[in-house]
């Protein structure tokens, strides 16, 4: 028996379900973020969804869907991180997609009086997450 997460766990806000698809419809050359995986119907489905998850397919990944072949879309090239798979439109349906959620970079909160600089003018070194 294979666990498969659950479609709905990934998504984070109410409305992304409502525009979420199967992969393979998805516009070429659009980003989208997997926002789910559908539930297995045979265990044909549930090895295919267990190997997507062992190459990256996970929620909240961004994938582009790169190139198609003709006719009829099939195969699909699936750019996910740095590598881009092959799937089959069969395949690609399992994926759940979303347009991607919308990140703000960092702010950066200038503290009055406050400045990066020292008082020589050298740029103070700004550690993240210490040491």
């Amino acid at each position: 028996m294979v666990a498969v997460m659950n479609p709905n766990a990934a998504v984070s806000h109410p409305t992304t379900a409502a525009v979420a698809c199967g992969l393979d419809d998805w516009p070429l050359h659009a980003q989208a973020q997997i926002v789910g995986l559908a539930t297995p119907a045979t265990d044909e489905q549930a090895h295919t969804l267990l190997r997507l998850l062992e190459v990256g397919f996970l929620p909240g990944e961004c994938v582009r869907l790169t190139a198609c072949g003709l006719p009829g879309r099939d195969p699909l090239a699936v750019r996910v991180g740095q590598s881009t798979f092959a799937l089959r439109r069969h395949e690609a349906a399992l994926i759940r997609v979303a347009p991607p959620a919308v990140t703000l970079a960092p702010a950066h909160h200038k503290v009055p009086g406050s400045s990066a600089h020292g008082q020589d003018g050298a740029v103070a070194a700004v550690a993240g997450g210490g040491a």
